[in-house]
C-alpha cells in the first residue's frame, strides 16, 4: 500500500486533509511547521495542525529547518518511505532529495 504524506502548515492544509480523509483516504505523515517555527518563518495563514494529526492519529514530522536543507531531516524522511506527497500551504520548495525518494512523486 502506498504510503501518503501532507506537507503543509496552513489553513488550507487543514481543509484538504479534512476532505481526504472524508473520502476515505488515509494520511500516514503530517510534516508541518511547529508555532515556533511558523513565527520565525513568518508564515501567512499559519496553522498549528498537530492536534488535527494527533486525534486522528497521524504522525506528525518537524523538520529542523523549513527548507528542509538538514542532513537528518533528509535521512529520517527518507527512511519513512513516502511514496505520494501532497504540498499543500507550504511556502518553500521541495528538495530534489526528497523527489527524487518518492515512488509517485509530490503534488
Amino acid at each position: 500500500m502506498s504510503r501518503i504524506a501532507f506537507a503543509g502548515s496552513k489553513t488550507t492544509t487543514l481543509e484538504c486533509m479534512e476532505a481526504f480523509l472524508r473520502d476515505g483516504f488515509k494520511i500516514d505523515l503530517l510534516v508541518t511547521l511547529t508555532p515556533e517555527q511558523g513565527e520565525k518563518n513568518e508564515v501567512a495563514g499559519y496553522m498549528d495542525l498537530r492536534p488535527f494529526a494527533t486525534q486522528r492519529g497521524i504522525p506528525v514530522y518537524h523538520p529542523r529547518t523549513y527548507s528542509l536543507k538538514n542532513a537528518d531531516d533528509e535521512r529520517e524522511l527518507l527512511a519513512l518511505g513516502v511514496d505520494c506527497l501532497l504540498v499543500i500551504g507550504w511556502q518553500r520548495l521541495i528538495p530534489e532529495w526528497w523527489l527524487n525518494g518518492l515512488s509517485i512523486g509530490a503534488f
